[in-house]
Protein backbone atom coordinates (compact mmCIF):
# COMPACT_ATOMS: atom_id res chain seq x y z
CA UNK A 1 0.00 0.00 0.00
CA UNK A 2 0.94 3.27 -1.01
CA UNK A 3 2.18 6.04 1.67
CA UNK A 4 -0.98 8.47 2.08
CA UNK A 5 -3.53 5.47 0.97
CA UNK A 6 -3.78 3.97 4.50
CA UNK A 7 -5.83 4.85 7.66
CA UNK A 8 -2.90 6.09 9.29
CA UNK A 9 -2.98 9.04 6.86
CA UNK A 10 -6.68 9.51 8.23
CA UNK A 11 -7.75 12.82 10.20
CA UNK A 12 -11.32 13.60 11.94
CA UNK A 13 -13.58 15.60 10.05
CA UNK A 14 -13.63 19.07 11.24
CA UNK A 15 -17.33 20.49 11.92
CA UNK A 16 -18.75 23.68 13.20
CA UNK A 17 -17.91 24.53 16.60
CA UNK A 18 -14.70 22.15 16.76
CA UNK A 19 -11.86 24.44 17.98
CA UNK A 20 -8.34 25.47 16.61
CA UNK A 21 -5.40 25.86 18.78
CA UNK A 22 -2.28 28.03 18.41
CA UNK A 23 0.45 27.91 21.13
CA UNK A 24 2.01 31.38 20.51
CA UNK A 25 -0.33 34.14 18.90
CA UNK A 26 1.62 37.20 18.93
CA UNK A 27 0.68 40.41 17.73
CA UNK A 28 4.17 42.52 19.11
CA UNK A 29 2.13 44.03 22.28
CA UNK A 30 3.57 43.64 25.84
CA UNK A 31 1.31 40.37 26.48
CA UNK A 32 1.88 38.81 23.45
CA UNK A 33 2.95 35.88 22.92
CA UNK A 34 0.42 33.88 23.98
CA UNK A 35 -1.30 30.89 23.48
CA UNK A 36 -5.10 30.98 22.27
CA UNK A 37 -8.00 28.50 21.22
CA UNK A 38 -11.70 29.00 19.95
CA UNK A 39 -13.86 26.88 17.90
CA UNK A 40 -14.79 27.19 14.12
CA UNK A 41 -18.14 29.68 13.66
CA UNK A 42 -18.57 29.16 9.48
CA UNK A 43 -18.81 25.98 7.40
CA UNK A 44 -20.76 24.34 4.77
CA UNK A 45 -24.19 25.56 4.36
CA UNK A 46 -25.44 22.49 3.08
CA UNK A 47 -22.87 19.51 4.22
CA UNK A 48 -23.49 18.09 7.52
CA UNK A 49 -21.14 16.00 9.57
CA UNK A 50 -22.46 14.79 12.92
CA UNK A 51 -25.70 16.99 12.16
CA UNK A 52 -22.73 19.93 12.19
CA UNK A 53 -21.77 21.87 9.38
CA UNK A 54 -18.34 20.38 7.85
CA UNK A 55 -15.52 22.79 7.98
CA UNK A 56 -13.93 23.71 4.89
CA UNK A 57 -10.40 25.74 3.67
CA UNK A 58 -10.64 29.37 4.59
CA UNK A 59 -14.25 28.41 6.81
CA UNK A 60 -13.23 31.26 9.71
CA UNK A 61 -13.13 30.89 13.09
CA UNK A 62 -12.77 32.75 16.74
CA UNK A 63 -10.65 32.29 19.46
CA UNK A 64 -9.80 33.15 23.54
CA UNK A 65 -9.09 36.86 23.85
CA UNK A 66 -5.83 38.58 22.98
CA UNK A 67 -4.86 41.93 21.42
CA UNK A 68 -5.51 41.46 18.26
CA UNK A 69 -8.81 40.47 16.16
CA UNK A 70 -9.59 37.16 17.73
CA UNK A 71 -9.90 35.17 14.40
CA UNK A 72 -8.30 32.21 12.69
CA UNK A 73 -8.91 30.51 9.09
CA UNK A 74 -8.29 27.52 7.68
CA UNK A 75 -5.47 27.24 5.58
CA UNK A 76 -4.81 23.58 4.68
CA UNK A 77 -6.84 20.94 3.47
CA UNK A 78 -7.43 17.60 2.22
CA UNK A 79 -6.37 17.68 -1.60
CA UNK A 80 -8.80 15.31 -2.88
CA UNK A 81 -11.52 15.45 -0.65
CA UNK A 82 -13.95 18.63 -1.58
CA UNK A 83 -17.03 19.60 0.24
CA UNK A 84 -18.74 23.16 -1.65
CA UNK A 85 -15.09 22.74 -3.90
CA UNK A 86 -13.36 23.23 -1.21
CA UNK A 87 -10.62 20.74 0.25
CA UNK A 88 -12.11 19.42 3.44
CA UNK A 89 -10.45 21.11 6.88
CA UNK A 90 -9.46 18.57 8.73
CA UNK A 91 -7.84 17.98 12.67
CA UNK A 92 -4.34 18.33 12.49
CA UNK A 93 -4.93 20.77 9.17
CA UNK A 94 -2.96 24.39 9.58
CA UNK A 95 -5.17 27.66 10.58
CA UNK A 96 -3.69 30.91 10.62
CA UNK A 97 -4.59 32.83 13.87
CA UNK A 98 -4.72 36.41 13.75
CA UNK A 99 -1.28 36.50 15.36
CA UNK A 100 0.63 32.80 14.35
CA UNK A 101 -0.45 29.50 12.85
CA UNK A 102 -2.21 26.91 14.74
CA UNK A 103 -3.48 23.78 13.95
CA UNK A 104 -7.64 22.34 14.11
CA UNK A 105 -7.30 20.18 17.16
CA UNK A 106 -11.01 18.94 17.49
CA UNK A 107 -13.36 16.85 14.80
CA UNK A 108 -15.72 14.29 14.70
CA UNK A 109 -15.12 10.90 16.53
CA UNK A 110 -16.29 8.78 13.97
CA UNK A 111 -16.02 10.68 10.08
CA UNK A 112 -12.17 10.04 8.85
CA UNK A 113 -11.17 12.18 5.88
CA UNK A 114 -7.68 11.09 4.41
CA UNK A 115 -5.01 12.02 1.78
CA UNK A 116 -4.84 10.99 -1.96
CA UNK A 117 -2.68 8.78 -3.29
CA UNK A 118 0.89 10.01 -3.93
CA UNK A 119 1.92 9.92 -7.28
CA UNK A 120 -2.25 10.45 -8.21
CA UNK A 121 -3.34 7.28 -8.57
CA UNK A 122 -6.00 5.00 -7.15
CA UNK A 123 -5.97 1.51 -6.75
CA UNK A 124 -7.84 -0.49 -9.31
CA UNK A 125 -10.37 -1.23 -6.90
CA UNK A 126 -14.29 -0.35 -7.55
CA UNK A 127 -15.90 2.36 -4.61
CA UNK A 128 -19.21 3.55 -3.85
CA UNK A 129 -20.71 6.68 -2.81
CA UNK A 130 -22.94 7.37 -0.39
CA UNK A 131 -25.01 11.14 0.23
CA UNK A 132 -27.73 12.16 3.18
CA UNK A 133 -29.74 15.42 2.15
CA UNK A 134 -31.01 17.42 5.38
CA UNK A 135 -33.11 20.51 5.48
CA UNK A 136 -32.57 23.48 7.97
CA UNK A 137 -34.17 21.39 10.52
CA UNK A 138 -31.68 18.17 9.98
CA UNK A 139 -34.83 16.23 9.19
CA UNK A 140 -34.39 14.34 5.71
CA UNK A 141 -35.37 15.36 2.59
CA UNK A 142 -36.78 12.38 0.75
CA UNK A 143 -37.16 11.89 -3.37
CA UNK A 144 -35.19 14.75 -3.93
CA UNK A 145 -33.44 14.38 -7.65
CA UNK A 146 -29.89 14.98 -7.78
CA UNK A 147 -27.09 14.20 -10.61
CA UNK A 148 -23.92 13.30 -9.35
CA UNK A 149 -20.45 13.43 -11.82
CA UNK A 150 -18.06 10.48 -11.23
CA UNK A 151 -14.82 10.79 -11.48
CA UNK A 152 -14.37 9.46 -15.10
CA UNK A 153 -16.81 12.26 -16.23
CA UNK A 154 -19.83 10.39 -16.18
CA UNK A 155 -22.97 11.64 -14.97
CA UNK A 156 -26.01 9.46 -13.06
CA UNK A 157 -29.34 10.85 -11.69
CA UNK A 158 -30.72 9.74 -8.36
CA UNK A 159 -33.45 10.87 -5.67
CA UNK A 160 -33.15 10.28 -2.24
CA UNK A 161 -35.36 7.15 -0.55
CA UNK A 162 -37.60 8.28 2.44
CA UNK A 163 -33.93 8.43 4.91
CA UNK A 164 -33.23 11.54 2.54
CA UNK A 165 -30.47 9.00 1.27
CA UNK A 166 -28.88 7.91 -1.90
CA UNK A 167 -26.22 5.58 -2.72
CA UNK A 168 -23.89 4.40 -6.24
CA UNK A 169 -21.95 1.45 -5.83
CA UNK A 170 -19.23 0.07 -8.64
CA UNK A 171 -17.57 3.58 -9.35
CA UNK A 172 -14.23 4.85 -9.90
CA UNK A 173 -12.09 6.04 -7.18
CA UNK A 174 -12.19 10.06 -7.66
CA UNK A 175 -13.60 13.17 -6.78
CA UNK A 176 -17.34 12.90 -7.40
CA UNK A 177 -19.49 16.50 -7.35
CA UNK A 178 -23.25 16.57 -6.14
CA UNK A 179 -25.55 18.73 -7.93
CA UNK A 180 -29.42 18.91 -6.86
CA UNK A 181 -31.98 18.93 -9.70
CA UNK A 182 -35.02 20.28 -7.97
CA UNK A 183 -36.33 19.99 -4.57
CA UNK A 184 -39.04 21.18 -2.40
CA UNK A 185 -38.67 21.24 1.56
CA UNK A 186 -41.94 21.14 3.34
CA UNK A 187 -41.58 22.78 6.59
Amino acid sequence: MREGAGLSSMRRAGRLGDRSHVPADSHGCPSCAHEAIGPAVTGSSNVLMNNRAALRLNDRGVHSSCCGSNEWAGIEGAPRVLINRRPAHRVGDKDEHCGGVGNLVQGSPNILIGNYCHGGTFPAKKTWIGIRLLNDLGEPVPDAEYELTLPDGSIVSGTTNAAGEGHHHGIEHGICSFRLRKHSVQR
